[in-house]
């Protein structure tokens, strides 16, 4: 899948600087043309994972790369094509241009929308705690980035790609007998990513984490090794450590049934598979 995207309101980061409406002769647009890597695309499980990019303009002053809120934006996904992203920036200047492509939750009335991950000013991203990610939802976990590093002249246009810093996690069962709640666990997960880390495999924290998650199964089939099952559950974690994994089934009527998996191996664009008669 490719995106296609249209302009909407602002940006969730914590700690900003604001910088100054530059003069119009002072500045210069790049149209960025964004898109995402089709052969990854073609792995994913999900149908709308992912509703909304946002760009993040970090400037260059000094050795330290500051983020500027009032040069970025989040863009609306509408349409699975490309699209070209005008990014206005001061002639001259040196930035760093984060894009984060992922699931915006849109909620009613006055409540704020929830982002399935956050970003500081620094560029790095965690998942967001008030996501509410259940066993039927995971696939808003789907995430996509890259950034560029560029110095504005008076007008330009470049293409960036996208990639999927995160793993896929696929539990399927072959039991005919479907459990009515689920609470499944991975263990050894990395905190958050760096946006600007240039080696996509590494770009990881090392601190780790343990993410739960509760709820019916999801439904649908799974297939994997030629054979079809039920689909439990579909997650994405950040990729890159080798996790365990806890499966805690809830049956009417019943005690509930623990099993753990160990060795669930991640990587970047990488997809793991969880089945038998669970």
């Amino acid at each position: 899948m490719k995106y296609i995207y249209t302009i909407i309101f602002t940006l969730l980061l914590a700690a900003c600087t604001k910088s100054p409406a530059p003069e119009t002769d002072q500045t210069g647009t790049i149209v960025y043309r964004v898109s995402a890597d089709v052969q990854m695309e073609i792995k994913s499980a999900s149908e709308t994972p992912v509703n909304v990019l946002w760009y993040g303009v970090f400037h260059k002053q000094g050795e330290d790369y500051v983020y500027m809120s009032d040069m970025s934006a989040f863009v609306e996904i509408t349409y699975p094509e490309s699209i070209e992203v005008p990014v206005t920036l001061i002639r001259g200047q040196e930035y760093k241009i984060a894009f984060v492509a992922q699931y915006k939750e849109v909620k009613d009335g006055d409540a704020d929308d929830i982002y399935t991950y956050l970003i500081n000013e620094h560029g790095v991203m965690s998942l967001n705690p008030a996501a509410q990610i259940t066993a039927q939802n995971g696939d808003r976990m789907d995430v996509y980035v890259n950034y560029d590093i560029v110095t504005a002249t008076s007008e330009a246009q470049r293409n960036i790609t996208l990639s999927r810093p995160v793993s896929q996690i696929n539990i399927g069962t072959s039991a005919t007998e479907l459990p009515q709640d689920m609470e499944i666990s991975f263990g050894n997960v990395p905190m958050s990513y760096n946006i600007f880390n240039p080696d996509r495999n590494t770009a990881y924290s090392t601190d780790i984490t343990t993410h739960t998650f509760t709820g019916e199964p999801a439904g649908g089939v799974l297939e994997a090794g030629g054979t079809a099952y039920t689909k439990l559950a579909t997650f994405y974690v950040l990729g890159g450590n080798t996790l365990t994994c806890t499966l805690k089934f809830t049956y009417d009527g019943s005690e509930s049934v623990v099993r753990t998996v160990n060795g669930v191996t991640t990587a970047v664009n990488h997809k793991t598979n969880i089945v038998g008669k669970l």
